[in-house]
């Protein structure tokens, strides 16, 4: 642990209405969690938060999560030191460890990945959507420089958002530091006389947000001082709120997607459009028949769009086909090598399918019949072709990866395709789409970019 350094005089402490004004979002809300590693920024979070809480008499569930990646000795004792932090607060904490064989590359987008997912699963066992981090203003900055050597367009040149609502793992991540400079937060541990962890891997010249921080302090000293870097990236997202505003008016009046799951767009509303605004779309499209989350590249996505103006039949891209046929622009998922996994729907279970989907199936269930209930691809059920009504207009590939049901090998029910005559067991069983997160997103006024929510 780092020893307390005297304060610098010229870094005021926080004042009772700043401290007010960086939470007052959460007023309403009745739990959230704190992402808390035992460094300077997680714990002036931590910190700040209960002088918030206390200060307003807020009454919600708190949960503080530390991940334990078990990347450094010292892990161990850093989240031990958070538990010790949180204990005389008062609040509930607990530790994640990230087990099992450690990457040999991409170690660092890797243990991020793996933090979000065992916060998320925590989270959830909790009833708790609302994550809190630390994120700063010198981390904006290097998030915008990053996205810059990256050759981002304007969604990823907007950085992080205050308020993400369509998080990894389906979060919702706030981050009420990201105004503030790296320093201030320092400020407020050292007039408290608290000391912090310090991560060897931050002074490391090694990774690249060691190397942006070293630029961002020569641009400072150019005069592109980080608030007038952060002000950019607060314009680009401006600009990237009115596209998506724009997106969704056409999404709502021109996109059709089928129950089983693929997408149907007039191609004469798609060509009409500004280019930002159709590889929005595009994109919006593609994350939404695959289910995925995982950033598009743009200059990929460039391409793809090129082939489809210039009359090219079909593209596939991140797992989705694009097909242009006649007046038609379809998107579907992409069967690949493999098809989506078949799940066994036992008496009592839920979930969600292939990321698309939510079933479940309560404990009385009236069908009896040879075989177990399962849900899987469409195509992975044999001879289904001819019981199948195929709707018209529609290819019928798109269908490949479409939910279905069966009872050993007897196909059962398929979304907006097929209905087996005679069949009791549906009202025990629920199948239906997930929501479209980047709709809700719209709908709620939220921000959907952050720094693994990026489209490009």
């Amino acid at each position: 642990m780092a020893s307390v350094p005297d304060r610098p005089d010229d870094i005021p402490v926080l004042t009772q209405d700043e401290v007010t004004q960086l939470f007052d979002p959460l007023t309403g809300a009745d739990a959230v969690a704190l992402g808390v590693s035992g460094g300077p920024d997680s714990l002036a979070l931590l910190y700040l938060f209960n002088d918030w809480r206390l200060q307003t008499g807020w009454t919600g569930r708190v949960l503080v999560l530390t991940v334990d990646h078990r990347l450094r000795d010292e892990s161990a004792q850093e989240a031990a030191t958070v538990s010790r932090h949180c204990e005389q607060l008062g609040l509930d904490h607990r530790i994640l460890v990230w087990d099992g064989e450690k990457p040999a590359s991409n170690l660092q987008a890797e243990a991020r990945d793996a933090r979000y997912r065992l916060m998320a699963q925590d989270m959830r066992a909790a009833r708790v959507t609302c994550l809190l981090l630390a994120h700063h203003r010198d981390d904006q900055v290097e998030t915008f420089l990053d996205r810059l050597t990256r050759g981002s367009g304007v969604y990823g040149l907007g950085a992080m958002a205050r308020d993400q609502a369509n998080g990894p793992f389906g979060l919702r991540l706030m981050r009420p530091l990201l105004g503030l400079p790296k320093a201030r937060l320092i400020g407020e541990l050292t007039a408290r006389k608290i000391s912090w962890a310090e991560d060897p891997s931050n002074r490391d010249p090694d990774y690249k947000r060691v190397r942006l921080r070293t630029m961002a302090g020569l641009l400072a000293e150019e005069g592109l001082e980080p608030d007038r870097l952060v002000e950019t990236a607060r314009r680009l997202r401006r600009a990237a709120d009115a596209i998506d505003t724009w997106v969704a008016n056409i999404w709502r009046a021109s996109v059709t997607e089928h129950p089983a799951g693929p997408l149907r767009l007039d191609f004469a509303n798609l060509a009409g459009l500004p280019r930002e605004v159709r590889l929005r779309l595009l994109a919006r499209m593609i994350r939404r028949v695959t289910g995925r989350d995982k950033p598009l590249r743009l200059s990929k996505l460039e391409f793809l769009e090129d082939r489809v103006l210039s009359g090219d039949a079909q593209q596939t891209l991140s797992g989705a086909i694009v097909l242009r046929k006649g007046r038609d622009l379809f998107v579907w998922k992409e069967a690949g090598r493999e098809l989506p996994a078949r799940i066994l729907l036992a008496e009592g279970s839920k979930g969600n399918w292939d990321d698309r989907y939510c079933y479940s199936r309560q404990d009385a269930v009236s069908e009896s019949g040879p075989g177990p209930l399962t849900l899987g691809a469409l195509d992975q059920v044999p001879g289904t072709s001819a019981q199948i009504d195929w709707p018209a207009g529609w290819p019928k590939p798109a269908f490949a990866c479409a939910p279905a049901l069966r009872l050993g090998d007897r196909l059962l029910f398929v979304p907006g395709l097929f209905e087996a005559a005679g069949t009791r067991f549906m009202s025990d069983v629920m199948l239906c789409r997930l929501p479209d997160r980047a709709a809700d997103m719209l709908a709620h006024g939220k921000d959907g970019q952050g720094p693994e929510a990026c489209i490009y």
